[in-house]
């Protein structure tokens, strides 16, 4: 997946930890959601992973209307996200779970009656790359 937020990543946690071997497994799959994965991409994690990176922010919690899937734990796919973790778990008991979430790079407008400003995203305005967030 060339041009996605994996391989900066990857490459900050190799010069981050050079003494440490990565193999990277990429299970993503474009505009999927955590239901698929809970149903049978779990299955593709090594069963001595060390650590294990989960990110469906983009497609994970939000409809394509804006209408939000995950603001309540009464949500089916809150339900699938949990499931998915225990089935990682389970096949990869010493593995570490980290979720992230994938930012928005642009700037935003705000509104208030006819005044409007333009303004850097909260998180670009931090001049940060988003492996020093991790």
């Amino acid at each position: 997946m060339d041009g996605s937020w994996v391989e900066p990543m990857v490459a900050w946690m190799k010069a981050a930890f050079p003494a440490v071997s990565f193999r990277l497994i990429n299970a993503a799959r474009g505009a999927s959601e955590v239901t698929v994965a809970a149903t049978c991409w779990y299955q593709y994690v090594p069963q001595d992973a060390d650590l294990v990176l989960v990110e469906y922010s983009l497609n994970g919690c939000l409809e394509a209307t804006g209408q939000p899937m995950c603001s309540s734990t009464a949500m089916v796919r809150v339900a699938a996200y949990e499931s998915f973790y225990r089935r990682v778990l389970r096949r990869a008991p010493r593995t570490a779970l980290m979720s992230v979430a994938t930012f928005n790079f642009n700037s935003d407008t705000y509104r208030q009656g006819l005044a409007s400003v333009e303004a850097p995203n909260a998180f670009t305005a931090t001049g940060q790359r988003a492996p020093q967030l991790l």
